[in-house]
């Protein structure tokens, strides 16, 4: 997983000095969807230890009610995604277009 992000995000990302915050029901999501194979605890046990990522302890409803005033996708995990890093006030990183025009914090390359 990490070999996928380390070309165009990871250096960036690694110098940014910004908090690094997830759920990672998302994670869980792409393995059940086949869209990743490595468990999602391994990736985030690798993120954890090589990026210092943390898992958010925002309420859900706090960060449910963040993501309900995104109003820029109609995508659940996007929104709560996006939502988290706003609540944290964390950088994103992510291939994602939208996201990245739309959350300032967010990059990829």
């Amino acid at each position: 997983m990490i070999a996928q992000v380390e070309p165009a995000g990871m250096g960036t990302y690694n110098r940014s000095g910004v908090k690094r915050a997830t759920s990672p029901i998302y994670l869980q999501y792409l393995f059940e969807i086949k869209r990743i194979t490595v468990e999602p605890t391994i990736i985030f046990d690798s993120l954890t230890e090589s990026i210092g990522l943390e898992k958010c302890r925002a309420s859900f409803a706090r960060v449910i009610a963040e993501a309900m005033r995104i109003s820029w996708t109609r995508d659940p995990f996007d929104r709560i995604i996006t939502a988290t890093a706003m609540i944290h006030q964390a950088g994103l990183l992510t291939k994602d277009k939208v996201i990245r025009r739309e959350y300032g914090g967010a990059v990829w390359d």
